[in-house]
């Protein structure tokens, strides 16, 4: 067989075997003893000519409209190299996810070895099977970047004299402070929480006034702006001066400030 015609009966094994359901393709194409080496199969390949036509009822099970387009090819030896676009609506079962209704999209890229008597023999595919699980809704998006602006807080939780604004991103969770002049832990938050002192460990950044900080301990602070601070559990705190106090606070215990325990 030619490189021409390997290439065109790689075309049909795609578009009509796998993309319009015509499994007689696959007993005219490949070989009977046809290996696929799959990396997203649980033994890394797929054997048999046989095992294919059942990968392809199950397919179409799954997305009754698919359809393969072959997008480009080349051809050298008994070598195919095939990159192809796989499309379809969710329907049934797909590795173990029930039919969504998701419309899905799917690239791929084969690598596919004919014998002398133009039988398919071997195969190395890699396709975005991740990809496709994502659009069934199947695995959250790793984005590298994620952001929420503070002032569309998740949630504002309001106290007499202030309020902090709170986003959760993942596992962080950030508060933005902003208390008035006359804002005191032990008379605005204490009645509020029912503790004797803050049990709320800190740690941020403040942007603007002032605050002063009274551990049990005995120990004493002011933090203004610029100070990037962490103040241990058992503290009692008020602004001081006329400036409104704005402060961040980046500790996992910030979304129980100021709520009942």
């Amino acid at each position: 067989m030619s490189a021409q015609e390997n290439k065109e009966n790689m075309r049909r094994v795609l578009e009509e075997a796998f993309g319009q359901g015509k499994v007689e393709i696959i007993d005219e194409v490949l070989d009977p003893d046809f290996v696929c080496f799959d990396p997203n199969s649980e033994s890394g390949e797929i054997r048999g000519a046989d095992t294919i036509k059942g990968e392809i009822e199950y397919f179409h099970n799954a997305v009754p409209d698919l359809t393969y387009t072959v997008e480009d090819q080349v051809a050298e030896d008994d070598k195919v190299v095939s990159r192809y676009t796989v499309s379809g609506t969710h329907q049934g079962e797909f590795f173990g996810i029930a039919g969504t209704g998701n419309r899905i999209e799917m690239t791929g890229i084969n690598i596919d070895r004919f014998d002398e008597n133009g039988k398919l023999v071997e195969e190395w595919p890699e396709y975005d099977l991740l990809g496709a699980m994502k659009q069934l809704g199947a695995m959250a998006d790793s984005e590298t970047l994620k952001a929420k602006n503070v002032d569309s807080a998740d949630e504002t939780r309001t106290f007499d004299n202030g309020k902090i604004d709170i986003v959760s991103i993942d596992e962080v969770t950030a508060g933005r402070f902003t208390l008035e002049p006359g804002w005191r832990w032990s008379e605005n938050i204490k009645p509020i929480v029912g503790t004797d002192s803050c049990q709320i460990l800190h740690t941020g950044y403040v942007i603007s006034g002032r605050m002063h900080l009274v551990h049990e301990d005995g120990s004493e602070q002011d933090i203004g702006p610029g100070d990037v601070y962490i103040i241990r559990p058992g503290h009692d705190a008020w602004i001081v001066g006329e400036e409104t106090y704005v402060g961040v606070d980046f500790s996992s215990e910030t979304e129980h400030y100021a709520q009942k325990e």
